[in-house]
């Protein structure tokens, strides 16, 4: 019996050792969870959020799950899951498939431009390969190119759609067909100069020459391995993740504000019946309204808009808008950290080497600084000075091919007043006023700080430029 009894001793010994142990851990307070859907190429600052967020509040638990946008959107509107928070690398798809049953507000918070990514070691034809002959080489026999879906995520849609562009840039008709419609199931088809892509729910890439995966991250680990030779990623993946990369012209690489009506010529139907616009590259976050803990987090958005989480996004080579921009029914919390969306109906023209139409929040996305400005009526009457916030000048003349000392510039108003500045006058060289006296005085601001050498500056305030 000696042994039988020893062996029950240890069955109770290792029930009351388990049994401590459940007993411990019940005395131990549980975390409240954070659940976060999210793009996978926010993976790299959102995991740097996630530890800051921790460390300020150490009774939550962040749980993060990076996936394509598309699909993340639809884990909440289609599967049912519920997060507390959401970001989206096309910040469109928020107001587009959650509006309003799921969200009724987002903020648009950092951008991004899309590049061609490769292995500076491994991927053929490495040395040769430029912002000039990229479609060329991926053109060659062997080299294989890789992107996300485009039913699911949305640097797989504009993938596709800077093939599309890039035949308009380069005078090139052949490049989609050679690289899209022949290794794909994907479809086009113009008119009036705009082309629609259709992506079946089957994409049927031709495995020999192209990689389609459920977003773009997942093709990272392929290219560093020397599996695939290129991959059309995000520029801030790229360097994340120390890849060589082409830098794509900006009138086909979706990063800037002023290719937008070139952008825009291209359209894409994905498999679920909804259009996808090109445009530029736009990150939107928001709080769904089956979130768990909302409370929590806003708070979580809070930390993205700080300025740490600013300073993370650009350590990340991932610029942050700044500030960001809301839109819809914004919570009190954040509608103190955010510019909102105006909505108003105003564009500006500027014509040069070629001509740019920006609207109100084209121009409020762009870097400003602040200054006073007022002006002095041909009756003498002083107006202002006012403080204003705006764009400068120079700016402005970059997007349509630059200005130099043989240029002059002439500012025409909506009733067809106009006014001409020379070169040196954008550059501070021009005669103001005192604005108590109204006699001539040097380029100043009201502190007294003088600004000759400052570019002048397109102010933007309630009526507009100035």
């Amino acid at each position: 019996m000696k042994p039988l009894i020893n062996i029950l001793t240890a069955v109770v010994a290792i029930c009351i050792v388990i049994g401590g142990i459940f007993a411990w851990k019940a005395l131990i307070p549980s975390k409240t969870v954070l659940k976060v859907f999210h793009a996978g190429s926010l993976a790299v600052p959102f995991e740097e959020i996630e530890e800051l967020f921790e460390s300020q509040h150490p009774d939550v638990d962040v749980q993060r799950e990076p996936m394509g946008s598309v699909k993340a959107v639809r884990q909440i509107t289609d599967v049912g899951r519920k997060a507390d928070v959401l970001a989206s690398a096309d910040y469109s798809l928020i107001p587009d498939m959650m509006y309003t049953e799921y969200v009724d507000w987002y903020v648009r918070f950092a951008r991004n431009e899309m590049v061609l990514a490769y292995n500076k070691e491994k991927s053929s034809y490495r040395d040769e390969i430029n912002s000039t002959n990229w479609y060329n080489i991926l053109r060659r026999e062997g080299v294989t190119f890789g992107f996300s879906s485009p039913n699911l995520d949305p640097c797989g849609y504009r993938a596709v759609m800077i093939n599309q562009l890039a035949e308009l840039y380069y005078n090139d008709s052949e490049i989609f067909d050679d690289l899209i419609l022949s290794n794909t199931a994907i479809t086009v088809s113009e008119e009036n100069e705009t082309y629609l892509i259709k992506t079946p729910e089957d994409l049927a890439p031709n495995t020999e020459k192209v990689v389609i995966r459920s977003k773009s991250v997942d093709l990272v680990a392929l290219v560093e391995e020397g599996g695939l030779d290129y991959a059309f990623e995000y520029r801030s993946v790229s360097v994340q993740h120390n890849l060589k990369f082409v830098s794509l012209p900006e009138k086909i690489n979706l990063g800037k504000v002023k290719y937008a009506d070139f952008y825009g010529k291209v359209k894409l139907d994905k498999a679920d019946g909804k259009t996808c616009t090109g445009k530029p590259v736009v990150y939107g976050i928001t709080v769904p309204k089956n979130a768990p803990d909302p409370d929590l987090g806003l708070e979580f958005i809070k930390l993205v808009l700080s300025e740490e989480g600013r300073e993370t996004f650009e350590n990340c080579g991932q610029p942050p808008i700044v500030p960001a921009v809301g839109s819809g029914n914004l919570p009190d919390g954040i509608k103190t950290i955010v510019r909102l969306e105006t909505g108003i109906q105003w564009s500006l023209t500027i014509v040069g080497n070629e001509t740019v139409v920006l609207s109100f929040d084209d121009v409020i996305y762009m870097s400003s600084c602040e200054g006073w400005g007022g002006l002095m009526t041909s009756a003498g009457t002083i107006v202002g000075p006012f403080r204003y916030k705006g764009v400068t000048v120079d700016y402005l003349c970059d997007l349509v091919g630059g200005v130099n000392e043989s240029n002059s510039i002439r500012v025409t108003a909506k009733d067809g007043y106009s006014m001409s500045f020379t070169y040196n006058q954008l550059n501070g060289d021009s005669v103001t006023y005192d604005p108590t006296t109204g006699g001539g005085a040097s380029w100043r601001t009201r502190d007294g700080v003088g600004l000759r050498r400052r570019r002048r500056v397109a102010f933007r305030g309630a009526r507009g430029f100035s």
